[in-house]
């Protein structure tokens, strides 16, 4: 098992060196400064959320029945 992550974590870190190398720092700064500003919320279109209120979305399950 071990032997399998190794290796996985080699060839992550070659790849990552051969991106490095590829596109330089200043590169990927200039690149990231002409992109458009991303949403900020995971839910921009919330009725609340347009309020200024905080927004909340939630799930309630019914428990599991127990076992044994």
């Amino acid at each position: 098992m071990t032997d399998i992550l190794n290796k996985i974590l080699t060839t992550k870190a070659e790849e990552v060196a051969a991106q490095k190398a590829a596109v330089s720092a200043e590169e990927i700064k200039r690149q990231a400064q002409a992109a458009a500003p991303r949403a900020t919320s995971s839910v921009p279109s919330a009725p609340n959320t347009r309020r200024g209120l905080p927004a909340v979305i939630a799930e309630i399950k019914k428990p599991a029945r127990a076992k044994g």
